[in-house]
């Protein structure tokens, strides 16, 4: 069984399964529905939001994450932070060497950052997975099935809109074109 870990207690590191769409929608309904998975922590910067999921769940929970690595030794650590603050939540937890990193887009905010962290974890060995995934939605592959088919004629022009610009949500526009 793999020992997991939660940085970041938001819309999708927790919030998003209030939607009950079906399939996990949250990095804490996945590791729940994994029966190979056992989520020991927690971490959450929100004060009011770590004590309400004090009170619903059964798993240790600390505003520091510091605390949550050095205590859980987490197997796989997902990090739901701000954008802003993935570099530096990078660096730590690849220190703590964990087996998976599972972050959430983007990795970072500057290319340089990324470029530091990519080579960090390649010296570590420690994988990090970057989460995309309306790569893998229904809708949107079923759309660029008929994009790429032609069947409707060939796209002439395309525009979308995506709030928090284009490295963290207009990127799934990116797998459209």
């Amino acid at each position: 069984m793999y020992k997991g870990l939660i940085i970041g207690a938001g819309n999708i590191g927790y919030g998003f399964q209030r939607y009950g769409v079906g399939f996990p929608t949250t990095h804490f309904e996945a590791y729940a529905q994994n029966a190979e998975l056992q989520l020991v922590g927690i971490s959450e910067t929100d004060p009011e939001l770590l004590l309400k999921l004090k009170k619903q769940h059964d798993v240790h929970m600390d505003a520091s994450y510091q605390v949550l690595l050095d205590s859980e030794h987490p197997d796989i650590v997902s990090i739901c932070t701000s954008d802003e603050s993935h570099t530096s939540v990078l660096e730590q937890v690849l220190e703590a060497r964990p087996k998976l990193i599972i972050c959430e887009k983007p990795v970072t905010t500057k290319v340089k950052e990324t470029e530091r962290i990519l080579k960090l974890a390649r010296k570590s060995r420690i994988p990090i997975v970057v989460d995309y995934p309306r790569r893998f939605d229904r809708s949107v592959r079923k759309l660029r099935q008929t994009i790429e088919s032609r069947t409707d004629g060939a796209v002439l022009a395309a525009s979308g809109v995506y709030t928090k610009g284009l490295l963290h949500n207009g990127s799934h526009l990116i797998d459209l074109a």
